[in-house]
């Protein structure tokens, strides 16, 4: 993932034809920004189980109550 920032912020750098000093400081702009958003991997794939699975909760329940609603009409 760093090779991907570095190369970003160098083809940033290059075609805004900013100095060396920027282009540093560019880079690491990247790595903060990506490590406040991302604390690490198991973090985020954590919580993206844990998005899926409280989706998936609220569609079942849906489903369930609108069979049973659709059950009790045809009654």
């Amino acid at each position: 993932m760093s090779f991907w920032k570095y190369q970003i912020s160098t083809e940033l750098a290059s075609s805004t034809k900013l100095n060396f000093k920027n282009q540093i400081n560019l880079k690491l702009h990247f790595d903060k920004l990506n490590a406040s958003q991302f604390p690490n991997n198991q973090a985020v794939l954590k919580i993206e189980v844990l998005r899926i699975g409280i989706c998936l909760t609220f569609v079942f329940l849906f489903l369930e109550f609108s069979y049973k609603n659709y059950l009790w009409n045809s009654i």
